[in-house]
């Protein structure tokens, strides 16, 4: 044999390091194709009071609390933004409940974004109708203002 000493130890090594390399490429790959197909609802808010958000989507049963999802809200009248997770299916119905507390919210944004953050879609807020237990529901500067009545549970 015509080897060089040492040669197999360096082909061992760069054999580990292409393994190495295509495990961790499956694996990024896999994670990469689970963000692509992910959406969420990005909801840019402030609140008077702290308390819960909670967004309901129908994929066929009728808007449910099984099909909803819901994040804490800071009551400390800055903006924030919340993402709330969306399911894989088709969508047939929206219901948001900004705020499941008497209080007041005021929203700059909702958006739908990708698993990358990047928004797909926004929903027009002036197409936002009120309903149970919205006492006021204005704008101003483009930003929707709503307050929820006093002792709401929903």
């Amino acid at each position: 044999m015509n080897q060089k000493p040492g040669r197999s130890k360096y082909f061992g090594v760069f054999f580990c390091a292409l393994v190495l390399a295509v495990v961790i490429s499956a694996v990024h790959g896999r994670y990469l194709y689970r963000d692509a197909r992910s959406f969420s609802l990005q909801v840019s808010m402030s609140s008077s009071v702290g308390g819960l958000t909670q967004f309901f989507y129908d994929t066929g049963d009728g808007l449910t609390e099984r099909e909803s999802v819901k994040t804490a809200v800071a009551g400390d009248g800055e903006f924030h933004t919340y993402n709330l997770p969306l399911p894989v299916a088709t969508i047939k119905g929206l219901r948001f409940d900004p705020l499941r507390t008497g209080g007041v919210v005021s929203i700059q944004e909702i958006s739908f974004v990708n698993g990358f953050g990047r928004s797909v879609s926004s929903i027009d807020l002036h197409a936002l109708r009120p309903g149970k237990q919205i006492k006021t529901f204005d704008f101003k500067d483009n930003v929707l203002n709503v307050t929820i009545e006093e002792g709401a549970v929903d």
